[in-house]
């Protein structure tokens, strides 16, 4: 393990490597606004509907999954869902799990929930009655989410019925659902039609390459692809891998004590920008993490090996 000094001499030398390179490496921070993570897949909210407050029972005889399928890459925040309760008397709050899973395919070749789990929540309902409350929990594992790629959201309960929670049905709209048999306890074949309220957020993921490993004199490129067009861009550089939110851009770094390179680039209308520098000989022999991020969006982690 690198004790402190050596590991902020380290971190010196990468502020050197990139005012070297004719760039301005300054402390990570914006005068902006914070930013909210971007809504992935929603529904609409339970009120105003045609048939008034209804819903799907989630309970020991039956779970409810709902389908989605993300437009771009990203990885999971949170997921919301409306939920009321069956019990009035407001002492029997039961628990839902909810889980992130992959499609698979029924017997018939319908498109049901899969059996693998991406991501597992528990949580306890609040609503009193039929007073619809949101319910939301937070990612911990940010697992992606493939643009295209269907996935659902599944909540199982061992509630019994009477008293057990009930998944809001939205105001307008429909999508794509499926249940359980209360008999055999498989999933029937899901379909279009009456489905569940959920909003769904994530972290937009893009890809950041590099030419690594570059030799001291030589310029490193790094180039950034399928980020949000005609935005800001943001470079930035460790020499070590960890975490680090940042609120303003609402994004968490995969970097530990990052520094910007440079000035923010504007991508174009495809989304791709790249940055320019000059390897300068201070910097032989060393590794340095690098990143890309915008609002809402962030690249992979790529590591650069700098040759003597």
């Amino acid at each position: 393990m690198r004790s402190p000094s050596s590991r902020r001499s380290r971190f010196t030398a990468v502020l050197r490597f990139a005012a070297a390179a004719g760039l301005a490496a300054a402390a990570l921070g914006f005068a902006a606004p914070r930013a909210s993570a971007e809504t992935i897949y929603e529904t609409d909210d339970p009120f105003g509907g045609f048939f008034g407050l209804i819903g799907f029972d989630v309970f020991e005889s039956q779970s409810v999954g709902i389908r989605f399928t993300p437009a771009a890459r990203y990885s999971l925040d949170s997921v919301g869902v409306w939920f009321m309760n069956n019990d009035f008397s407001g002492t029997i709050f039961d628990t839902v799990t909810l889980t992130v899973r992959d499609d698979g395919v029924s017997g018939t070749g319908a498109s049901i929930p899969g059996n693998t789990i991406y991501e597992s929540f528990s949580f306890q309902i609040t609503a009193v009655g039929w007073d619809p409350q949101l319910e939301t929990v937070q990612s911990v594992t940010h697992p992606v989410l493939e643009a295209g790629v269907n996935y659902w959201i599944v909540c199982e309960s061992n509630a019994l019925a009477g008293t057990d929670p009930v998944w809001n049905w939205p105001g307008i709209g429909s999508g794509y659902t499926a249940t359980t048999d209360g008999s055999t306890g498989q999933w029937q074949d899901g379909g279009e039609g009456a489905t569940a309220t959920a909003i769904i957020q994530g972290t937009r993921l893009f890809t950041l390459a590099g030419n690594s490993p570059v030799p001291v004199g030589g310029v490193l490129t790094l180039q950034a692809n399928g980020a949000r067009p005609d935005m800001r861009l943001f470079f930035v550089a460790s020499l070590a891998t960890g975490s680090t939110p940042v609120p303003t851009l609402g994004v968490t770094l995969g970097l530990a004590f990052p520094r910007l390179l440079g000035r923010p680039v504007r991508t174009n209308e495809n989304g791709d920008a790249g940055l320019l520098f000059t390897i300068p000989p201070r910097a032989a022999g060393r590794v340095v993490y690098t990143q890309a991020a915008q609002i809402t969006a962030i690249s992979n982690v790529e590591t650069i090996t700098i040759l003597p």
